[in-house]
């Protein structure tokens, strides 16, 4: 559905169309084989791209795969299954509803295709981990993650877009050689 400032639309495509986005925005010092990700031919990885203005290239793209991770922070626990990668808008596509709109498609996607409740509660997952070891509690957890839970390593410099897709920081800044300082954002 597009936004009010886009006449954007979303749909999946696959990993070779958005290699060029994210060589553009992403890693434009980099050579083109950083732009091909380990898990851009895992079954379960998608990848969706934002089309406007009737071009036939998208002009923002993003990857989701299944990830999980469970860290604390600041005192609490966090944990989510979804990782939200390789998130690119070309600049003259910028500030017009593009993010939110990949955003949206990713959260449509992990509700639809994996909706429904977290198939191992942190009290079953405590339970199970005394009862059993710990590498047996988590497979369950892996092979169904809980579907409300998204993460990213986002740039420090889009934090605030993420903010207002509704992620939060769950990390403090940290830097990713060649690339420059992220920051853990969690979205449940």
């Amino acid at each position: 559905m597009p936004s009010p400032r886009t006449t954007a639309s979303v749909r999946r495509i696959n990993a070779s169309a958005a290699r060029p986005l994210r060589q553009a925005v992403l890693r434009q010092h980099q050579p083109p084989e950083a732009v091909v990700y380990d898990c851009d031919a895992v079954e379960t990885t998608v990848h969706f791209g934002a089309f406007s203005d009737g071009r036939d290239a998208p002009v923002g793209i993003v990857t989701l795969l299944v990830n999980p991770r469970e860290a604390s922070w600041n005192g609490r626990v966090w944990r989510a299954a979804w990782q939200l990668r390789g998130m690119a808008t070309a600049p003259d596509a910028r500030g017009l509803g593009v993010g939110r709109l990949l955003v949206e498609a990713c959260v449509r996607h992990v509700e639809e295709c994996f909706g429904g409740p977290d198939p191992a509660p942190s009290d079953a997952r405590e339970s199970d981990a005394r009862n059993s070891d710990a590498e047996d509690s988590d497979a369950g957890w892996k092979a169904r993650p809980p579907a409300d839970g998204i993460w990213c390593n986002a740039r420090v410099s889009a934090a605030a877009f993420y903010e207002r897709c509704g992620f939060r920081a769950v990390s403090g800044e940290f830097e990713i050689k060649g690339i420059g300082p992220h920051l853990v954002m969690v979205r449940s």
